[in-house]
């Protein structure tokens, strides 16, 4: 349907410069070849497409989702939508049209075929006793003698003729069977009739030009044009529109200097092409010539260097780094927070590589010792860092989201997806008050599979993983792993770094009014507005806002204007917890701010008891306390509705479902 409407689109603007600029032009030839070119031109221009390259870097983490993972991959049911129903609808358009036509053409057969006919040169005459108006279809030309005197005739003959001759019934069939193809569209049908109207506009010229008398020859078109019948598919001599006919007789020749009028289609359709036969192609940085590393972990090329840093990193290889990075481009290589385990593997490093224009951080933290990851720099000044892609065995497309992705980012990522046959919806999109995102909703779907996934909290959120696998129909959204959440974060300048660093704090996460009259309870204790102010939210588990009676219910008069209960990842690591401690974020759930609950504190906060099942089968408490963290795959949550439908009365105070890593 897209390729119609932009064909429909192309035919209105032909229509309408013919209409505005060309129509009272006595240039009828030229106006023959535009409309004829025209309607060709509508069929061909909406099938050459415009590329427009856009360079991407893919991002790359880890290739698994962690447990707090949101996933629902199911066989979509599709809603009615009426707009399913418009090819159906289209079509039937199209049978109607075609048969109204074939009944025409055989109606016209039926008069060539059936009556006496006599060949002079290459034009065959047919005589009629029918009272239709004369008119020709290629080299037949059909003729009710009788209704004319034998000047008339002549002239009806000389007009028809020239219809025969120029072969007119091409327009005539071309423009029909257009309008079979496009008979939604009314510019079409009114296109139709112009070509029909200028097409009698040169049989006129022409025959008035063979002629003595021109008003003779006005006083037959109107003699033609009383009582008769026509056929739709041939040049009828007699047409509706008589009196325009008789007006482009009389009016004096166009000047030659109107004919620029005819250029002018032509910007209108580069527009036409520049707006809507775009398409944007996603194509992947090129890597650098492949070269070996050194023992330390340094590759260099003529305009590039980079060091790749794992846990086996020694600090020797650090400083031949550093060496190396100064010596081919006078940059600064610097690292600190550097900490390593027993085995002397790597397990916590920051890295800075600076020049004058700005600087290049990363902060890595793994206890089992850091993944790979590069850090490189151009000769042209450009510079970044990522992680070092693992080779999967299926082909595992992988997106991320981090809290400071900016709206055209999101676009960029649509267009990518669409390319890829998976439609994204991005909704309910919340950033705080440093522009950070704190809310959103993510839907992907294809046309046989989709996911969904929801986080909302007072906090920025984590960074959130999209995994697609066309292999196995499988579509998963989450948040990365604990060892994967220290993201690397590369900035264009020092200023850049800075100020992402600055909108992180909790000053620039809690709404202006609240943020000096609000109650702050840090870790259980009460503390003034100053001490959490220039908190950075790396730093805090969760945080959450209490407004009005909740507020007042639980603190009395001093949470009259809301409360903000903060704990530190500090407290929340000391503090232990009698449960599976895995932990997933479900807004649906818990309706306060959003913030993670663990699977136990979701039965709590309810009151009531949830049916918990792990790979499907019922589970007691003790099941459920016993079942190890890094044994589950994904865990999901139903309530209301979806629960009862799905079990039943047993799942009235809703329903927890766990699936292993070993069922899977």
């Amino acid at each position: 349907m897209d390729y119609l409407l932009k064909v429909s689109a192309v035919v209105a603007i032909f229509y309408l410069s013919y209409k505005l600029l060309l129509q009272r032009n006595t240039f009828f030839n030229e106006n023959r070849w535009f409309l004829l070119m025209g309607l060709v031109t509508a069929f061909i221009i909406p099938l050459l497409v415009i590329p427009v390259y856009i360079e991407y870097t893919p991002v790359v983490t880890s290739e698994y989702i962690s447990s707090d993972v949101v996933v629902l991959n199911e066989i979509i049911d599709k809603p009615f939508n009426i707009l399913d129903y418009l090819p159906i609808l289209y079509g039937l358009g199209v049978l109607f049209f075609l048969v109204k036509f074939l009944i025409q053409l055989m109606s016209l057969s039926f008069v060539i075929f059936k009556n006496k006919k006599e060949k002079v040169g290459r034009f065959t005459f047919i005589n009629t006793i029918k009272n239709n108006s004369p008119f020709s279809f290629f080299c037949w030309i059909i003729i009710n003698p009788n209704n004319f005197t034998k000047s008339e005739l002549e002239q009806v003959m000389i007009h028809e003729k020239v219809h025969a001759s120029q072969l007119h019934s091409i327009d005539v069939l071309l423009n029909q069977i257009s309008c079979i193809v496009l008979w939604f569209n009314p510019f079409m049908w009114l296109y139709r009739k112009d070509v029909q109207q200028n097409l009698e506009f040169i049989a006129d010229k022409k025959t008035q030009e063979k002629i003595d008398c021109k008003k003779s020859y006005q006083t037959t078109l109107l003699k033609a044009s009383v009582g008769v019948n026509h056929l739709t598919l041939s040049n009828n001599f007699y047409n509706s529109l008589i009196k325009n006919r008789i007006i482009m007789l009389n009016k004096s020749k166009s000047k030659k200097i109107n004919l620029f009028k005819f250029a002018v289609v032509i910007p209108l359709l580069a527009l036409f092409l520049m707006n809507f036969n775009k398409k944007e192609v996603f194509v992947k940085k090129v890597s650098q010539e492949s070269v070996n590393y050194s023992d330390s972990g340094i590759k260099e090329t003529k305009d590039r260097i980079e060091v790749i840093i794992d846990k086996n990193t020694s600090d020797e290889d650090l400083n031949n780094a550093k060496e190396a990075f100064t010596k081919k481009f006078a940059v600064d290589f610097s690292y600190t927070n550097l900490k390593r385990d027993s085995n002397y593997k790597l397990t916590s490093i920051e890295v800075k590589l600076e020049d004058r224009n700005g600087a290049v951080t990363a902060k890595h933290f793994d206890e089992l010792g850091i993944k790979p990851f590069i850090i490189y720099y151009n000769k042209d000044g450009s510079a970044g860092t990522h992680f070092v892609e693992k080779e999967k065995t299926n082909k595992v497309e992988e997106f991320v989201i981090t809290d400071n992705t900016p709206d055209e980012q999101f676009n960029v990522l649509k267009e990518l997806l669409a390319q890829k046959g998976y439609t994204l919806k991005i909704s309910n999109l919340k950033r705080t008050k440093g522009g950070l995102i704190r809310a959103i909703t993510i839907n992907i779907k294809n046309e046989t599979t989709k996911a969904s996934f929801k986080t909302s909290s007072a906090l920025p959120i984590k960074v959130i993983q999209i995994l697609l696998d066309k292999e196995n129909n499988s579509i998963k959204i989450g948040n990365l792993s604990k060892t994967d959440k220290e993201m690397v974060s590369g900035f264009s300048s020092q200023k850049a770094a800075n100020e992402y660093n600055e909108s992180k704090k909790v000053k620039n996460l809690i709404p202006e009014d609240q943020l000096n009259s609000a109650l702050y309870i840090l870790d259980g204790k009460e503390v003034t507005p100053e001490v959490i102010k220039d908190l950075n939210s790396d730093d805090i588990n969760s945080m959450s806002v209490l407004k009005d009676e909740k507020a007042t219910v639980v603190y009395g008069e001093k949470g009259k204007n809301g409360v903000i209960l903060i704990t530190s990842k500090e407290a929340h690591e000391n503090e232990k917890f009698s449960n599976i401690g895995k932990s997933f974020s479900d807004v649906n759930a818990i309706e306060d701010a959003g913030s993670d609950v663990n699977v136990i504190e979701y039965a709590r906060k309810e009151r009531k008891e949830p049916l918990c099942l792990i790979d499907g089968k019922v589970a007691s408490k003790k099941e459920l306390k016993a079942l190890s963290p890094d044994d589950i795959e994904s865990v999901s949550v139903l309530k209301n509705e979806k629960s009862i439908e799905k079990y039943g009365e047993k799942g009235k105070n809703g329903v927890i479902e766990i699936t292993t890593k070993e069922k899977k």
